[in-house]
Protein backbone atom coordinates (compact mmCIF):
# COMPACT_ATOMS: atom_id res chain seq x y z
CA UNK A 1 0.00 0.00 0.00
CA UNK A 2 2.68 2.60 0.91
CA UNK A 3 4.61 2.14 -2.09
CA UNK A 4 1.57 2.26 -4.42
CA UNK A 5 0.90 5.74 -2.54
CA UNK A 6 4.56 6.68 -2.96
CA UNK A 7 4.36 5.81 -6.86
CA UNK A 8 1.14 7.49 -7.50
CA UNK A 9 1.52 11.06 -9.61
CA UNK A 10 -0.62 13.24 -7.61
CA UNK A 11 2.04 12.51 -4.40
CA UNK A 12 4.94 13.42 -6.95
CA UNK A 13 3.13 16.38 -7.26
CA UNK A 14 2.61 17.50 -3.89
CA UNK A 15 6.16 16.30 -3.48
CA UNK A 16 7.46 19.16 -6.21
CA UNK A 17 4.68 21.83 -4.30
CA UNK A 18 6.48 24.57 -2.20
CA UNK A 19 3.49 24.50 -0.41
CA UNK A 20 1.82 21.80 1.18
CA UNK A 21 -0.27 20.82 4.11
CA UNK A 22 -0.86 17.40 6.42
CA UNK A 23 -3.33 16.61 8.37
CA UNK A 24 -5.55 19.65 7.97
CA UNK A 25 -8.80 20.26 10.74
CA UNK A 26 -11.03 21.64 8.32
CA UNK A 27 -15.16 23.00 9.04
CA UNK A 28 -17.74 23.62 6.80
CA UNK A 29 -20.95 25.08 7.51
CA UNK A 30 -23.59 23.38 5.24
CA UNK A 31 -27.09 24.58 3.69
CA UNK A 32 -29.21 23.36 6.35
CA UNK A 33 -27.68 24.76 9.38
CA UNK A 34 -25.03 22.02 10.21
CA UNK A 35 -21.38 21.98 10.24
CA UNK A 36 -19.66 19.22 8.74
CA UNK A 37 -15.87 18.56 10.39
CA UNK A 38 -13.03 16.96 9.02
CA UNK A 39 -9.77 16.42 8.81
CA UNK A 40 -7.25 17.01 5.51
CA UNK A 41 -4.94 14.20 4.72
CA UNK A 42 -2.89 16.12 2.21
CA UNK A 43 -3.81 19.41 0.37
CA UNK A 44 -1.34 21.27 -1.78
CA UNK A 45 -0.76 24.13 -3.82
CA UNK A 46 -0.61 23.17 -7.61
CA UNK A 47 -1.66 24.16 -11.05
CA UNK A 48 -4.67 22.91 -12.97
CA UNK A 49 -4.28 22.02 -16.66
CA UNK A 50 -4.53 26.07 -17.78
CA UNK A 51 -1.77 26.62 -15.40
CA UNK A 52 -3.69 28.15 -12.94
CA UNK A 53 -3.37 28.05 -9.61
CA UNK A 54 -5.78 25.83 -7.45
CA UNK A 55 -5.46 23.49 -4.26
CA UNK A 56 -5.48 19.60 -4.90
CA UNK A 57 -6.90 17.77 -1.88
CA UNK A 58 -5.61 14.47 -1.26
CA UNK A 59 -7.75 11.90 1.00
CA UNK A 60 -6.29 8.00 1.49
CA UNK A 61 -8.85 5.61 1.92
CA UNK A 62 -7.83 1.91 2.59
CA UNK A 63 -10.09 -1.48 2.32
CA UNK A 64 -9.40 -1.88 5.74
CA UNK A 65 -11.15 1.78 6.67
CA UNK A 66 -14.39 0.07 6.09
CA UNK A 67 -15.71 3.54 4.30
CA UNK A 68 -17.42 2.89 0.70
CA UNK A 69 -15.94 4.89 -1.93
CA UNK A 70 -19.38 6.71 -2.52
CA UNK A 71 -19.04 8.07 0.78
CA UNK A 72 -14.89 8.47 0.90
CA UNK A 73 -16.22 10.64 -2.58
CA UNK A 74 -18.71 12.88 -0.74
CA UNK A 75 -16.53 13.44 1.80
CA UNK A 76 -14.24 14.41 -0.29
CA UNK A 77 -16.26 16.89 -1.94
CA UNK A 78 -16.94 18.49 1.87
CA UNK A 79 -12.96 19.00 2.26
CA UNK A 80 -12.35 20.79 -1.33
CA UNK A 81 -15.00 22.96 -0.59
CA UNK A 82 -13.95 23.54 2.98
CA UNK A 83 -10.16 24.52 1.42
CA UNK A 84 -11.48 26.59 -1.33
CA UNK A 85 -13.44 28.22 1.52
CA UNK A 86 -10.79 29.01 3.86
CA UNK A 87 -7.81 29.60 1.25
CA UNK A 88 -10.02 31.96 -1.39
CA UNK A 89 -8.53 29.73 -4.08
CA UNK A 90 -10.16 26.82 -6.15
CA UNK A 91 -9.96 23.16 -5.47
CA UNK A 92 -9.97 20.39 -6.91
CA UNK A 93 -9.95 16.65 -4.80
CA UNK A 94 -8.57 13.23 -5.70
CA UNK A 95 -9.48 10.04 -3.44
CA UNK A 96 -6.57 7.68 -3.65
CA UNK A 97 -8.54 4.10 -2.32
CA UNK A 98 -5.12 2.18 -1.58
Amino acid sequence: MVRAALADPWLARARASADVRREIPVTLPLADGRVAEGIVDLAFRDEDDAGAVVWTVVDYKTAASGVPEAEGARRLGRYVAAVAQATGEPARGVLLML
